[in-house]
């Protein structure tokens, strides 16, 4: 296979084909095939990059190889590379894809065209002959009938929907075997070329956008998974049978002209592809309809209660008609998002016949190198919680949510970034994030909140947690030439908001919306009131945490003057915010000039900035915690209240905000949730960020020089926890810690990746400095012994 930058620097030939209708823009499914022949598969080889407009299944004598294209854009419009050489067989051989073009239906997180398209290109090698099989020579293709969209819009039920298209597959339509060698397509129309594809390095179409770029991110991993139990419904005993008896030793068979149903619960949520396999029963309905949680008149209730309500069948869904033959199998052709599965079957002049029922998890295959353990094994169900809302949420990019949007949002990506820096010790999608961020750029030099996209939305506060998403990973990683790459788009949002600064020194009425976090009902839709009119401390305080970000990335790559423009911004904002929000009377800052609204969050920014003096921070945190007048964080902001509390050292008050995920876990989440309930989704990823803290506080692991040059090692321990032990991944290696604490004598014992020195700080604030290799342990013997990494 060729390298990244060979396959970025790659000559298209091939062309984008269609069927002879190409124009019409249609929700629409096209089926390609090409066969050729190989005398000897051992003297073959054959790579091809493939791309379509909207999406492609893509199949080699009849075996599923990949799918396809990962998001990205108009400019960076990808493909995928596969190497079939050890697929090849003796005598005929077919590539063979599956498109679906979305037309008017498609998901707002995808950029496609208006009309579909697909691209393949390659040369078949076997000993001095070569025979190309590029697009659209020799291709034939067929007009798929089978196919509708069943679109879900989600009005006043539920809020924003933004999803991919479900589908309503006939059976009866559907041309079965198409992708093997042996299938008669000579009833097939040749492929009709579009225009010649190109790549970034050629000049292009001057109709057609897509500009090809290959994929920059791993292959998906994909896994059976089975239901834990089926539910109510005349079907579900027949069914359990069903699930629980080996690979096609049972069948479950619905009479004619009859009605059944039932719900599959699969333990947790899952994200994935979920699949039927059936016999006869032409005329038959299916209709799979998918939940994260049971509902009662629209309200869901315990989780993990499942007597409490049914599935709602207003929720996205399928609809399958059998073709009546033996061994049909349909799967869905994106993925679904589903805890609960409602099953209703009606039979036509037929029965049915179910011969298996399956879903594979799918999700971006990050490896759990980081691992915890302590002495209070509910940090351990919070732990594996996160942990799988993680990988629920990450796919071809990181999501906020499966099941309603799989938009990637700054704000959420910033925290599962840290996820998979901590956790897994991957970067892939976290440095993907990135340059899809600076992408997003509008003409004015403001970064959208969310990308790829084909609706354009800002949201001014993400745009400055961006820049701290940039220090994020510098920090983690050292890449300075990386930090080149995404360092120069920094100053443009340092620049937006420089432009509607007034004449107080404060950032003031900000156009877009100006969301902060879900506290209802005292910030209506995610905004502080003192933003829809006027300056707004949060947004002030947010803007100094990032002004100081820039400065330090711009120091990096030696942009000293842009640096020092920032700081003494910075600083003179401080001094701004201080005189116009910094109530004397309440001992807080209130939530804007002349305002009486009191928050959590202008207050944790003023500490977490050093906008609140030291006195002033004393008298903050008599109130912080306690006083139900100052409109309270949820989750996404709980993360920066638990910086606040670690900042200042009430590291007695950081299992009060862990609580909350402790009560999650009682109310028998398997992923946690957006916010507090009501809450629309039960899988949001921007709530599993406790899991890296637990390594960045329990453990104490923190880099103390980018890209983890050398360590921090500093235990706090909070709550009643007296053991904990784990490891965490770096870019140099795993560390691995384990720590005992008895009263107040406490013992630690490392080890370190060779070439890592590393600074000890125990709670008592004794400090160690450790050489650059090996293992040691540290602090009161008689505790110590025993550790073990």
């Amino acid at each position: 296979m060729q390298s990244l930058e060979e396959l970025q620097q790659m000559v298209w030939d091939a062309s984008w084909a269609w069927s002879r209708d190409f124009g019409d823009p249609r929700y629409a499914v096209r089926y390609f095939r090409r066969t050729f022949t190989v005398a000897d598969p051992r003297a073959a080889r054959l790579v091809v990059h493939v791309s379509a407009d909207s999406r492609y299944r893509f199949y080699v004598n009849g075996r599923l190889v990949g799918r396809g294209p990962a998001k990205g854009d108009f400019e960076y419009y990808a493909f995928e590379s596969y190497d079939l050489s050890s697929q090849l067989v003796a005598g005929t051989n077919v590539l063979a894809a599956q498109v679906m073009a979305y037309g008017p239906y498609g998901p707002i997180s995808e950029i496609h065209g208006r009309h579909g398209a697909f691209v393949l290109q390659g040369d078949l090698c076997e000993g001095t002959r070569r025979e190309s099989l590029n697009t659209a020579d020799g291709w034939r293709v067929a007009v798929d009938q089978a196919y509708t969209a069943e679109e879900y819009v989600l009005g006043d039920k539920g809020g924003f929907f933004a999803i991919n298209p479900q589908e309503r597959f006939d059976g009866r339509r559907y041309p079965w075997g198409w992708q093997g060698a042996d299938y008669d397509d000579s009833g097939w129309e040749p492929a009709w070329a579009i225009a010649r594809a190109s790549g970034r390095s050629q000049g292009g179409h001057p109709r057609y956008e897509w500009r090809l770029w290959p994929r920059e991110i791993e292959m998906l991993a994909e896994r059976p998974v089975e239901a834990e139990e089926v539910l109510d419904g005349p079907l579900a005993e027949a069914m359990r049978a069903l699930l629980r008896s080996p690979a096609g030793s049972a069948t479950v068979t619905i009479p004619a002209r009859s009605e059944a149903e039932c719900t599959l619960y699969m333990g947790k949520l899952f994200t994935g592809y979920p699949t039927v396999v059936t016999d006869g029963g032409a005329g038959t309905t299916i209709t799979l309809t998918y939940a994260e949680a049971l509902t009662r008149q629209g309200e869901k209730g315990r989780r993990d209660d499942l007597t409490w309500g049914e599935v709602d069948l207003d929720n996205p869904r399928d609809i399958v008609m059998p073709g009546g033959g033996r061994g049909e199998a349909w799967q869905a052709f994106w993925f679904r998002s589903a805890r609960f599965i409602r099953m209703q079957i009606r039979t036509g002049d037929e029965p049915l016949v179910i011969r298996g029922l399956a879903f594979d998890f799918w999700c971006y295959p990050f490896e759990q190198r980081g691992r915890f353990e302590s002495d209070d094994p509910e940090l351990k169900r919070i732990w594996d919680v996160c942990w799988h809302t993680a990988l629920c949420c990450a796919h071809e990019h990181y999501e906020d949510c499966p099941s309603y949007e799989q938009l990637q949002y700054v704000s959420d990506t910033r925290l599962q970034a840290l996820i998979s820096y901590l956790v897994a010790g991957d970067d892939t999608l976290g440095r993907s994030a990135l340059l899809a961020f600076d992408r997003s750029r509008l003409s004015d030099g403001i970064t959208q909140s969310r990308y790829p996209t084909n609706y354009h939305q800002v949201i001014p506060t993400f745009s400055l947690l961006y820049v701290l998403m940039v220090e994020d990973h510098y920090q983690h990683f050292g890449d300075v030439r990386f930090l080149l790459r995404v360092a120069p788009g920094i100053g443009p949002v340092m620049h937006w908001f420089e432009r509607h600064m007034n004449e107080d020194g404060l950032v003031g009425f900000i156009p877009w919306w100006v969301f902060v976090d879900w506290c209802s009902p005292q910030f209506r839709e995610g905004v502080p009131p003192e933003a829809r009119t006027g300056p707004c401390t949060v947004v002030n305080l947010m803007y100094i945490a990032a002004l100081e970000s820039a400065a330090r990335l711009y120091h990096v790559v030696r942009d000293h003057h842009h640096a020092g423009v920032y700081e003494r911004r910075a600083e003179a904002m401080r001094q701004s915010v201080r005189r116009a929000t910094w109530s004397e009377a309440e001992g807080l800052f209130v939530d804007g000039p002349g305002s009486s609204n009191l928050s959590q969050h202008a207050n944790l920014w003023a500490i977490l900035t050093d906008t609140a003096k030291p006195q002033q921070t004393e008298r903050i945190m008599k109130r912080l915690m306690d006083d139900p007048a100052l409109t309270q964080t949820t989750y996404i902001h709980d993360y920066y209240l638990f910086q606040a509390l670690l900042k200042v050292g009430a590291y007695e008050r950081l299992d009060d905000v862990v609580g909350r995920w402790r009560k999650m876990i009682d109310y028998g989440f398997s992923t946690f949730p957006e916010k507090p309930e009501p809450t629309r989704s039960d899988c949001h990823a921007w709530s599993a960020w406790p899991m890296f803290e637990f390594q960045r506080v329990l453990l104490g692991v923190r880099p103390a020089e980018p890209g983890y040059k050398s360590v921090l090692i500093a235990p706090k321990p909070f709550g009643t926890i007296a053991r904990a032990s784990g490891r965490v991944p770096t870019c140099r290696g795993d560390i691995d810690v384990a720590w005992r604490r008895e009263g107040t004598r406490f013992a630690i014992k490392v080890r370190l990746p060779d070439g890592m020195p590393a600074r000890i700080e125990l709670p008592d604030g004794t400090v160690q400095v450790l050489p650059a290799h090996g293992e040691t342990t540290f602090g009161d013997a008689s505790v110590g012994a025993g550790l073990r990494l």
